[in-house]
């Protein structure tokens, strides 16, 4: 089946846009804009309470004087996080000064997740499987690297309604060209698009053995020395 490699390693770009829950760790810098000044504050991220707030330093200052902003007033949320940048806008509940000065921000509906790609991907047509649950559905890769790739399954009517959503993970069984074992490999589904006869997803690999990793390092430099 042909092989094409496609163009040296892309500048990163924006990749994603959907629903998520927001990923982030104790301590992360957030990029705080306030809406009515359309001035970006650095802040950083302290908890929260899981459908409820978001909790970050307050950082809204001028010379020394607290910016007024009141409960109700919307705040642009942006960071970067495990190589993707989340953004959204999120409205204050309260502003408090001790025991800490902090905000508490109300937990976004949605969240807008931008992925950072710089590695190389390989447009190719091989056959696959994925397996949700006691369901297998056979299709195609559409394209791969090191850390995921992009398939196609067709419905059919023993499968009237797509089996899983993004965010869910499921298993991928492929055999890849010079490489006598199929491989197997889990990943989590990103970015799903179906409709009554056919869907298209990433599959973002999750932790891949040793083997695994070798395998897919052995084929994609194969096929760039073509």
């Amino acid at each position: 089946m042909p092989l094409a490699m496609n163009q040296p390693v892309r500048k990163p770009h924006l990749r994603e846009f959907e629903q998520v829950t927001p990923a982030i760790g104790i301590g992360t810098v957030v990029q705080l804009t306030l809406t009515t000044r359309h001035e970006r504050l650095s802040s950083h991220f302290i908890g929260m309470e899981t459908g409820n707030y978001w909790i970050v330093a307050d950082p809204l200052k001028h010379a020394g004087v607290p910016y007024p902003i009141s409960s109700g007033n919307p705040i642009s949320v942006r960071y970067r996080f495990r190589g993707a940048v989340y953004g959204f806008v999120a409205e204050l509940v309260e502003r408090i000064e001790s025991p800490a000065k902090l905000l508490f921000l109300r937990c976004p509906e949605l969240v807008a997740r931008h992925v950072l790609r710089n590695t190389r991907r390989i447009d190719c047509q091989l056959p696959c499987t994925v397996v949700a649950g006691d369901s297998e559905l056979p299709g195609k890769l559409l394209d791969i690297s090191s850390e995921g790739c992009r398939c196609a399954v067709r419905l059919s009517a023993n499968h009237p309604e797509f089996l899983f959503k993004s965010g869910d993970e499921v298993v991928l069984n492929l055999k890849l060209p010079g490489i006598a074992y199929e491989q197997i490999v889990w990943g989590e589904v990103k970015n799903l698009k179906a409709d009554a006869e056919r869907a298209r997803f990433g599959l973002r690999f999750d932790q891949l053995d040793i083997d695994v990793q070798g395998r897919l390092a052995e084929f994609m430099k194969a096929v760039e020395d073509l």
